[in-house]
This record gives C-alpha cells, structure tokens and sequence, in this order.
C-alpha cells in the first residue's frame, strides 16, 4: 500500500515537471514544417511561361537553407525562385528547408502542357521535304504538331490560311535575285498555352541569260551569240557552231536558223532562250523609168520598188534633182544624160546601181493666152507665162490703155489675176512684155495684148 501511492507521486511529479517545460521553451520541441505552393493553384503551366514558386514553411528557427530540386536537373537555393520549363510532361518539384531546430522536405508535382508546334513544307504530290525550289512552287504546309487543338499559319508574319492541318500555297519568284520566305506555325492547347515553329523557304530566280537578240549577218560572217558563264549549259542544233557546251560560241549559218540554248545554275535551276540569226538577202529593186525622153524644162518623177527596208540611196549627178538621198525624187535636167542610183542595204553586204537615161528634145517655146476670164472658170482665171524649155523668168509686166503698169512679176510661178491696187480692172485690152531665159541660154522676149473679160 505504502510503495503505491509512492509510485503515484513520483509520476505526477515527473508528467507536472514535462508540461512544466513545454510550456517554458516550446522552440526545443517545436519541428519546421516545408510548404510551398506555385502561380497556379492547379499547378499547370504552359511551355516558357515563368513559374513563381511560394515558399510557405514555418516553425523554421534561425536562418532557413532552401534548396530546390526542380525534377529536371535544375537546382536553387533561392527562397522564392520563378523559372519555366521548356519542355512539357509532369515534373516533381521538391523543397528541402534546413533550420537551427531541424530538417523538413515537401514534394509538389507541376505539369507542363506537352504542346509542341512543328511542320514541314512538301510539294503538292507527294510529302517529301522541300526547302528550295526554282521560280513557281506549289507547296503543302503539314502539322506534325503534338498536342495542339488551334493552328494559325503566317507567310511573312502575315495571316493565312484557314487554320487547318494541311495548307497549300504557291511560291512565285518573278525576279532575278532569291526570295527567302518565313513561314509560322503557330498553335494553341485547350488550356490556351501556345507554341510557335517557323521555316525558311527560299525560291530561287531562274538564271539570267544575256543572250544576243535576233540578227541578220552577211553571206560569209560569223558572230558570236552571248551568254553567262554557266558550268552547264547546251546549245542546239549542232550546225554551224564552233560548240555547243560554252557560253560564247560562234556561229556562221549558211541560212536563216535558231539558236536554242539551256542552261543549269548552282541551284539547279534551268532557263532557256533562242536566237534567230538570218541572213541578209540581196535587195530587189525595180527603178523606173529606165529611159525617157522629154521637152526642154519637163520634169521626170522616179518610181521605185523595194523588197527590203532600211536601204540607203545615193544619186549621181546630184544637180537638177529634189534629193540625191531619197529613193524617188523628181528630176528637172537642163540636157541629155544618165542618173545613176546606188542601193545599199543596212549592213553593207551588197551595193548595186541602176540607171535613167534622159533624152532632152531642143525644143522651146513660150507663149501668153489671148484673153482670161477673172471671175469665170478657175481654169482661166489667172494668166501665166507657160512654154517649154524656160530656165528663168526675167521679166513679165502688163500695163493698161494709158501705160500704167498694172502687174510686174519674175516668178514663173506667179501670174495676174485682173486686180491692181485691190481692185479688178474694167473689161479691156491690156498689154504685156515678158523677157525669158530659156535652158540653152538664149534670151527670148515677147509683146503682145491680152484681154480681160468677167
């Protein structure tokens, strides 16, 4: 009985003495509790988004270590660390706090959308991959993205397309230098996390071919029709030329032919082009006329046809004729001769002549109507001096019943029309005088009357 109520007192005195203790000094017994939590209270994230991290431990004494372990391989000890992920899947992150009254570690599992943007550029007949193409292309934009439930396309950071898996587009290059075209892929999750991939598409200019434009060379010539140099490059047909795998080759047809060449760039790239060379055919001319034979002061109009253009014409004499560069002039010859017409074509390959012969007849004359008829038929209205074989005109006057002179001219080519002073004479006898010089140098004179009726 004694030793039990001894045992009694001894434990209340031991349970009195550890309440007692714990309520003095309760950080000996107290232990540190890691919490963290994340920017997201689902704890899913997007792909390159920054992540902050939370640290929320407590009953930590003194100063805390941190250390983190991101389930990536990524470490810190950063109290309050932001980083992202840039690839998708689920990771453990896990928070080890190290205090003066103890250790705790707490795990949270962050998951990282998998979205991944991603696809290639094939032709429109099969899915082989293409990057670089020659002037026209018609592509096919295929998704291979992962994960993705939106898509929007770009050509140049510009919209296109409809958002669909598959996109057609065509390429064009209608310049001399390269294109190089962005092309973006850019897709979204349901959770509205997006991700971006992007292409460079080059489309190539057809090889420039500075090739001669069509020519005419001379019976017997040879030319040299121009390109780029080109390591792969064919000419055809094989006639006539010195070889048809350079750039330069010479060629010297016997007749009118084409030249085709084909070349093949760096870049595989293929152009062609062609040039005609012909041969220039002798000019046929016909001249008329051949001969004539004309009075005194006549005049002679040439005619001329020609089977060619761009001919020059020079003819000799070069006196006595409207133009001595020019194929048809007029000729107005004072005696009896040859006119001799040269003909050259535009390249000089021929040079042939052909000829007038002119027979002048010696016959002169000259002569005055009797009478003329102002304001009757035009026909008569005015009175010249008119004859055959007149050089000059030296002098023609006409006076009136007292001697006044009513009109005076030296103008073969000017005659009276009945006015004097702005007024028409009255019905008369008029007289004239004209002094001619004819081709054969004599000088002729002639008096005479001429009456003026209306």
């Amino acid at each position: 009985m004694f030793i039990v109520l001894v045992y009694k007192k001894l434990t209340l005195n031991i349970v009195c003495l550890i309440t007692a203790t714990l309520f003095l000094f309760p950080e000996i017994y107290s232990q540190p509790v890691a919490s963290f939590s994340t920017s997201d209270d689902n704890n899913f994230f997007c792909k390159g988004v920054d992540i902050y991290f939370y640290n929320e431990t407590q009953n930590c004494n003194g100063t805390p270590e941190f250390n983190w372990d991101f389930g990536d391989g990524r470490l810190s000890e950063e109290e309050n660390p932001v980083l992202s992920f840039d690839t998708g899947g689920t990771f453990t992150v896990t928070l080890t706090v190290t205090c003066d009254n103890g250790t705790d570690e707490t795990s949270l599992d962050i998951y990282v959308s998998e979205l991944k943007a991603d696809f290639k550029i094939t032709s429109e007949d099969d899915n082989d991959e293409i990057y670089n193409v020659c002037v026209l292309f018609n592509a096919k934009f295929i998704n291979l993205s992962e994960n993705d439930e939106f898509r929007q396309w770009f050509i140049d950071h510009e919209p296109f397309g409809s958002g669909n898996n598959i996109e057609n587009y065509t390429f064009v290059n209608e310049g001399t230098d390269d294109i190089v075209t962005t092309v973006t892929l850019i897709v979204e999750d349901d959770n509205e996390c997006a991700d971006t991939s992007e292409l460079l598409f080059t489309t190539h200019a057809l090889p420039v071919i500075n090739i001669l434009n069509d020519t005419i060379i001379c019976p017997g010539s040879e030319i040299i029709i121009y390109t780029e140099t080109f390591d792969n490059i064919s000419w055809s047909p094989d006639e006539f030329i010195n070889n048809v795998n350079i750039s330069n080759p010479t060629v010297s047809p016997e007749y009118d032919i084409a030249y085709y060449v084909e070349v093949v760039d760096e870049n595989n790239c293929k152009n062609n082009d062609s040039v005609s060379v012909k041969i220039q055919k002798v000019p046929e001319i016909t001249l008329l006329p051949e001969t004539d034979t004309i009075n005194a002061g006549d005049t002679i109009f040439t005619y001329l046809l020609a089977t060619q253009d761009n001919l020059t014409y020079n003819w000799t004499p070069m006196t006595y004729i409207s133009c001595f560069n020019c194929p048809e002039p007029y000729i107005y010859p004072e005696k009896s001769g040859r006119y001799t017409l040269t003909v050259q074509d535009s390249l000089g390959c021929f040079r042939n002549h052909y000829y007038i012969d002119i027979v002048i007849k010696e016959e002169y004359s000259f002569d005055l109507p009797k009478a003329f008829t102002p304001m009757g038929h035009e026909s008569n209205q005015v009175v010249y001096v008119r004859g055959q074989g007149i050089k000059n005109l030296l002098q023609f006057r006409i006076y009136n019943r007292w001697g006044v002179e009513v009109f005076y001219t030296d103008d073969i080519n000017e005659g009276w029309d009945g006015y004097y002073k702005g007024e028409l004479q009255n019905i008369d006898t008029y007289i004239y005088f004209v002094e001619i010089e004819m081709i054969d140098g004599k000088i002729l004179t002639k008096k005479g009357n001429i009456l003026l009726m209306k």
